[in-house]
């Protein structure tokens, strides 16, 4: 479902606002852990992004989102999203939303190799 009015969003809502928590090796996620569980909409456009295949090994390694305000966490899990996460999901075109949430994921797996 689109918007049919462009409501103005800002572009770097989400990178500024969410962290791609590593969760280890598990090849289906950790989608139990995970805030946005139970808004269906933006889980479909971050799924692809849950999953990757790290450079150390072979094996497929899973994150999970969660917010930077511990506060929101529990709005997300009653599945009342803030506004501004609302507008940077459906304003943002899919392929738009997957890489911006693919280049959290690196930083994320970066950090944490260091």
């Amino acid at each position: 479902m689109r918007l049919r009015h462009h409501i103005p969003y800002d572009i770097n809502w989400f990178p500024n606002n969410t962290d791609a928590i590593p969760a280890g090796c598990d090849s289906f996620g950790n989608c139990s852990a995970c805030s946005l569980r139970n808004l269906k909409k933006f889980c479909y456009v971050l799924s692809p992004t849950c999953l990757y295949v790290s450079d150390t090994d072979d094996f497929a390694q899973a994150v999970y989102w969660m917010p930077k305000k511990r506060i929101s966490n529990t709005n997300l899990l009653l599945g009342v999203p803030p506004l501004e996460l609302v507008q940077w999901f459906y304003n943002t075109p899919v392929e738009q939303a997957r890489k911006i949430a693919g280049e959290i994921v690196e930083n994320s797996v970066l950090k944490q190799t260091r």
